[in-house]
């Protein structure tokens, strides 16, 4: 019995029940072998020094000794997904001068993990063609999210410099046992009824087929493309929500909101919001993938101004954060089996910013690259962080489904239309377009 009261007899074993989100990406990252949409990596240029190999290894199999999800592989077992702990594993990190480019290197980003075999992480410190030192982690999703990454990262720094860490972290087969039995017990029972209310109807039609150009074959194939506000747009659209006292994240949701809403020609609208996950402070420092996906359904009334627009979608977003602990596998499951279909195909998130340098001490420094492997689990999915005076974007998108000159209509609309919500903040949905909407819709 743990300190959440959660029996884990598993101990005895080397199965453990998987959380219901690595479920899900495990069955999904069967459907594709070739190249994986479910890795997750942190790229940084190292900008001065060079590590110590040996003091490296040794800081890095301290962490994944520390960490029971970096020592963990899966399997089915009895038609039930498992994870499976490892004790010991060995681990090094590969260390290469072969004369590649960076680009070579962020194309193995993409390449499957056997998901039977840990770990389900490769470390490389690089020397590319051009001189440059890099330092590479790369990890299934199954094993770690972003947040795990930055704890990873921290405590190689901390080792390598022969700091202790003292207090253990909680594992991350306690939140999976955790979650299973609040589901199975039925200690969600009410924040499911929420959800089931939620698509007690049928969802519109949310694919931008209009648009789908078919143009190969790869479908996990993606692309990312950049793009900002610039530091005029962006001060005012900071003024803005101060003056109305809002959030930034209020503000550019619900412009995407009424942009899909124009697209898909529909006022029902379902994007998928990205949140951490990690409802318990216990598991703040626990490396594993924690994040949920809260279905974010909104009714778009055209005939209110955007300003009062603005407060339904905080409503809908603050009523779907107080059930954010219900899993949206579960969700998908339920209703998938009333016969209808739950398809996220659109997603909005909000980042973190990452620090323009990380001191590995006093001698080294690391400067993260922003990359992007090739490929997309989803249509399109919009990130945004504020940076010094500018809004920053990107946006992932399938090339299997869009070419990029009808990606970069879209986002040129989408900015258009930020622009004229600033300037008109009280003009009815209705009539709110941006410049180059005629160009698609």
């Amino acid at each position: 019995m743990n300190n959440f009261g959660v029996s884990l007899e598993d101990d005895k074993h080397e199965y453990h029940d998987a959380s219901f989100v690595q479920k899900r990406i495990f069955l999904l990252s069967q459907k594709d072998k070739k190249i994986s949409g479910w890795n997750i990596s942190y790229v940084l240029e190292i900008a001065e020094g060079e590590f110590n190999h040996e003091k490296l290894n040794i800081a890095l199999n301290e962490v994944v000794n520390r960490h029971e999800s970096l020592r963990t592989s899966f399997r089915i077992s009895k038609g039930a997904i498992k994870q499976i702990i490892h004790d010991t594993i060995e681990f090094s990190v590969d260390y290469c001068n072969d004369g590649c480019s960076l680009e070579n290197y962020i194309d193995m980003l993409s390449k499957p993990f056997d998901l039977g075999h840990a770990p389900l992480m490769w470390v490389k410190n690089v020397t590319t063609s051009d001189h440059k030192n890099y330092f590479i982690i790369c990890l299934h999703h199954l094993i770690a999210d972003e947040i795990s990454i930055k704890i990873i990262l921290h405590e190689i720094i901390a080792f390598y410099h022969g700091h202790k860490i003292e207090k253990a972290p909680v594992q991350y087969k306690e939140y999976s046992a955790l979650q299973n039995k609040n589901y199975y017990n039925g200690y969600l029972k009410q924040q499911e009824e929420y959800w089931l209310k939620v698509f007690q109807k049928d969802v519109a039609e949310q694919k931008l087929t209009a648009f789908y150009s078919n143009t190969c074959d790869d479908i996990s194939g993606g692309e990312r493309l950049f793009f900002d506000l610039g530091v005029d747009m962006s001060k005012k659209v900071k003024e803005l929500v101060r003056e109305k006292n809002i959030t930034c994240y209020w503000y550019l949701m619900s412009v995407f909101f009424v942009f899909m809403s124009k697209y898909l020609r529909s006022d029902d609208i379902l994007i998928g919001i990205t949140i951490s996950g990690r409802y318990y402070p216990r598991f703040a420092q626990s490396v594993g993938m924690f994040l949920n996906i809260l279905p974010l359904r909104i009714y778009v009334d055209q005939n209110i101004q955007f300003i009062k627009f603005i407060e339904v979608v905080k409503e809908c977003f603050l009523e779907a954060y107080e059930n954010q602990e219900y899993p949206f596998e579960c969700l998908y499951e339920k209703i998938s089996k009333n016969g209808n279909m739950l398809e996220l195909n659109t997603s909005f998130q909000m980042h973190m910013i990452t620090p323009e340098v990380i001191e590995v001490g006093e001698d080294i420094k690391l400067k993260p690259i922003d990359v992007f492997y090739k490929t997309s689990v989803q249509d399109i999915v919009l990130g945004s962080y504020e940076k010094e005076d500018n809004i920053y974007f990107y946006l992932n998108y399938s090339t299997a489904k869009f070419r990029k000159e009808t990606i970069e209509t879209f986002i040129q609309s989408f900015k258009d239309m930020i622009l004229k919500a600033i300037d008109t903040p009280n003009i009815i949905i209705y009539n709110l377009t941006g410049i180059g909407d005629e160009k698609i819709i």
